[in-house]
């Protein structure tokens, strides 16, 4: 007999975030942040996170969230946790059919989860549960501080050539359309990310709360191309709370632009950034199709890592 399972509450935070960065170390998260996103997916559509304790401690957890953005209606996306002093014990069987229970009561259509390719026991878990794997996205990462831009100045004069000027979000509020421009282009952009086709924009409300102003964000590396004042393409980093270390939230230039590398003289303005703030190393997540942006990822001398595998399974 297992121990019971009760709703999460904001009391849990802290025990929550502590197992949440004990199973995953490399991508440690504060309390903070963690209620920050919450509050987006609150807002954003259905999420529910359960939780089982022992001796007064979170052993193991299991949640759902709905895609309203980036996604079709009726997916969901959703996670289990178990402490490694209590796995292999049916905890994470247990803990995933009360998920599946309360997703089937409602609309779910599917749901979708990833793991890294050397985390062989959720590997081997998601697939005895009847999850399909659907694409495969490669973690890529650049040490920045010995990191050479003088290199690349003939091809950062040539995108100035071009009219093209690169900027920041914050050198641009006098323009009263700024956010507005900007979030068109970011909707522009994420839907020829692959994956994310033909999936719901996100909401004006989550652009600006989330990505502009969000607690992750940084305003001065929210880097801007511009053509004759129109905005063509965009590159931001985001924070983490490691130190050390900033993520590449989204990377993109319009089609009319593309093959001119601009995407390219924008990352170098991040890496840049990285540089002067001392930061150690940017890291970023790229489908394994995405073959231009990963071209120029490996131009600039990012080094791919494990790959991330996603899996779905139809409900």
């Amino acid at each position: 007999m297992y121990p019971p399972i009760r709703l999460f509450t904001p009391d849990d935070y802290v025990m929550y975030n502590r197992l949440s960065n004990t199973l995953y170390p490399d991508y440690a998260i504060t309390v903070d942040e963690t209620r920050f996103l919450d509050q987006h997916r609150s807002a954003s559509g259905s999420h529910q996170r359960w939780v089982m304790e022992d001796n007064g401690d979170i052993i193991a957890t299991c949640e759902y969230s709905q895609f309203l953005e980036g996604g079709q209606t009726g997916e969901f996306g959703g996670n289990v946790m178990v402490h490694p002093d209590f796995q292999q014990r049916g905890i994470g069987t247990y803990m995933y059919n009360h998920l599946l229970a309360a997703l089937q009561s409602g609309d779910a259509v599917s749901l979708r989860n990833r793991v890294r390719e050397d985390m062989l026991p959720g590997m081997r878990f998601l697939k005895k549960q009847g999850f399909c794997e659907t694409k495969r996205s490669w973690e890529s990462l650049i040490h920045v501080q010995h990191f050479n831009r003088a290199i690349f100045a003939p091809i950062e004069e040539a995108v100035r050539a071009q009219d093209i000027e690169i900027t920041t979000a914050p050198a641009l509020a006098s323009d009263p359309e700024r956010d507005q421009k900007l979030y068109v282009l970011y909707c522009e952009l994420s839907q020829d990310v692959p994956g994310t086709a033909n999936g719901k924009a996100m909401s004006y409300y989550t652009f600006m709360d989330y990505v502009l102003n969000g607690s992750l964000s940084l305003p001065d590396a929210f880097f801007v191309a511009l053509h004759n004042n129109e905005y063509i393409g965009m590159s931001f980093l985001q924070a983490s709370q490691q130190d050390d270390t900033l993520y590449t939230g989204l990377t993109g230039v319009q089609r009319a632009y593309r093959r001119h590398s601009i995407a390219l003289v924008l990352k170098l303005h991040a890496i840049a950034y990285a540089q002067a703030y001392n930061h150690r190393q940017i890291r970023t997540w790229n489908d394994t199709t995405n073959m231009a942006i990963l071209s120029v990822n490996e131009r600039l001398g990012f080094v791919k890592q494990l790959a991330w595998i996603y899996f779905i399974k139809l409900l």
